[in-house]
């Protein structure tokens, strides 16, 4: 499945809505709007921060999670 990943229990598009929800509210309101733990929430919000840190964010929104390669680049896996 292109849109989730290995070991990953959300899809790409979830763990966006999650951080997007997050900036608009805090940790604690989204953890009980979604019957998810605090703990889950905040990393899928610094997972995606990061992400859109490197510049690596359009690949994240596309169908593969991608994340940022030794040399700077995006990788696709």
């Amino acid at each position: 499945m292109s849109w989730l990943n290995k070991r990953q229990r959300q899809t790409n598009r979830y763990q966006e809505y999650i951080y997007e929800k997050v900036k608009e509210s805090t940790v604690k309101q989204v953890s009980d709007n979604e019957k998810m733990s605090e703990n889950a929430v905040q990393d899928i919000f610094h997972k995606v921060a990061k992400l859109k840190k490197s510049g690596c964010a359009h690949a994240f929104v596309s169908r593969r999670f991608s994340a940022p390669s030794k040399t700077g680049g995006c990788l696709s896996d």
